[in-house]
C-alpha cells in the first residue's frame, strides 16, 4: 500500500504503509499509553525491535529511549478514527545538520545573488542570456506588428455608376453657364459608336468611344450629354461619363495604355468616317502627366470651337470627361476631378 501522509506538504515523497492487518498483530500501535517492558537494570544493550518502519535502534539506556511523535491518525485506520498514534506513514526523523555549514552556504548564497544581480544591471536591455539548453528549450517567435492601415474599399458595383454622375447645377457652374441639362436620350449604358480615320488617337480625340475602350475588359458605363436648351445653336457641351471595370489594377493598366497612346497623337488632324459631318478635328496638346490625362481638340472653322477631353481612374472606375466651348480651358479637368472625389479610393 502505497500513499502520502495527510499532513505532508504538497510534493512530499511518498511512504509506504503497510496492511491494515498489521495492527491486529501489533496492539501497540495507536496505543500512547502502552510502554514495551522494562529490561533489567543490568541488562546487555539489545537492539529494540518494534521501532517504526522496522529500524534496528541500540540503546544503553530503554528508559532514555525517546517516544515517538505522535501524529494524528489517518481516516484509514479501522477503528482509530481519532486515537493519536505513531503511524508508519509519518514521515522519517531528520537527521541533524551542522549549523555551521548551513550559515557558511547561506552567505554563499547571498554573495552570488548579488553578484548576478550586478551582472544583470551592467548589461544592455538589448541582450538575453542564452538557453540552457538549445535543443530543448522552445524558440520565442515573434508576433507579428498590428496592422494600422485602413481595410481596401471595395469595388465601386455597376448599380452604383449612376450616382457618381455631376447633376446639371454642378455643371453650370464650372462651365460658367446657365441653363445647361441633360439631353435626350438621357443618361446612357452604353459607349458611343463613332468612329475615324485614325482610331490609334480614338481615345485622345473623343470621350466614351467604343473604339476607345474595345478589348479592354470593362464591365458597364453611364454617361450623360449636357448643354442649352436651342437645339441649333448653344455655347456649351459637356459629356461625363463613368466606366467600371472588375479591379481597381484593371482600370489603372487601360488608363496608362491611353498615356503612351495620348502623347502620340499631339498635332494629328483626323475626320470622322461614319458621320454626314467630315470636319476635320486637330489635336493641338496632350497632357499625360499628373493624376488626369488631358487633350484639346479644335474644330476647323469653327472660330475657336474645341473640347478639352479629361481622363482619369479612381478604384475600379475610370472617369471619362469632355468640356466643349468657344476656347476650351480646363473644364474638362475640373468636371473629372469632381467626379473622382465622389468615388472611394482603392
Amino acid at each position: 500500500m502505497h500513499t502520502t501522509h495527510p499532513g505532508s506538504p504538497a510534493g512530499a515523497e511518498d511512504v509506504t504503509v503497510p496492511s491494515p492487518t498489521v495492527w491486529r498483530d501489533r496492539p501497540w500501535l495507536g496505543n500512547s499509553a502502552h510502554r514495551p517492558p522494562m529490561p533489567p537494570p543490568h541488562a546487555p544493550v539489545a537492539p529494540y525491535t518494534h521501532a517504526p518502519g522496522g529500524w534496528q535502534m541500540p540503546r544503553t539506556n530503554i528508559a532514555a529511549a525517546p517516544i515517538p511523535q505522535a501524529v494524528p491518525v489517518g481516516p484509514w485506520v479501522p477503528g482509530h478514527p481519532a486515537m493519536p498514534a505513531p503511524g508508519p506513514w509519518a514521515p522519517p526523523t531528520r537527521r541533524r545538520i551542522d549549523r555551521r555549514w548551513l550559515i557558511t552556504g547561506g552567505v554563499v548564497v547571498a554573495v552570488a545573488a548579488v553578484v548576478a544581480t550586478v551582472i544583470t544591471v551592467g548589461v544592455s536591455d538589448n541582450s538575453a542570456p542564452a538557453p540552457a539548453n538549445p535543443s530543448t528549450t522552445p524558440t520565442a517567435t515573434a508576433a507579428p506588428a498590428p496592422t494600422t492601415s485602413a481595410p481596401t474599399p471595395a469595388p465601386v458595383p455597376t448599380a452604383a455608376l449612376t450616382n457618381l454622375l455631376l447633376d446639371p447645377a454642378a455643371i453650370n457652374s464650372v462651365m460658367g453657364a446657365a441653363g445647361m441639362d441633360v439631353r435626350a436620350p438621357g443618361t446612357r449604358d452604353r459607349l458611343f459608336t463613332d468612329t475615324i480615320d485614325q482610331p490609334q488617337c480614338a481615345g485622345a480625340w473623343g470621350p466614351l468611344l467604343q473604339t476607345a475602350y474595345v478589348g479592354s475588359g470593362y464591365l458597364a458605363t453611364q454617361n450623360q450629354v449636357l448643354r442649352e436648351p436651342n437645339n441649333d445653336q448653344w455655347l456649351h457641351t459637356v459629356f461625363q461619363g463613368v466606366v467600371s471595370f472588375p479591379t481597381a489594377e484593371k482600370a489603372k493598366a487601360y488608363a496608362d495604355s491611353e498615356a503612351q497612346k495620348w502623347g502620340r497623337c499631339t498635332g494629328v488632324t483626323l475626320k470622322e468616317v461614319n458621320s454626314d459631318n467630315h470636319d476635320a478635328w486637330t489635336i493641338t496638346s496632350a497632357n499625360t502627366t499628373g493624376a488626369v490625362l488631358t487633350s484639346t481638340a479644335t474644330l476647323e472653322g469653327a472660330r475657336g470651337w474645341g473640347c478639352q477631353h479629361a481622363l482619369t481612374v479612381r478604384n475600379n472606375v475610370v472617369i471619362d470627361v469632355s468640356a466643349c466651348s468657344i476656347n476650351p480651358g480646363n473644364e474638362g479637368e475640373t468636371i473629372a476631378a469632381k467626379i473622382a472625389d465622389r468615388i472611394p479610393a482603392a
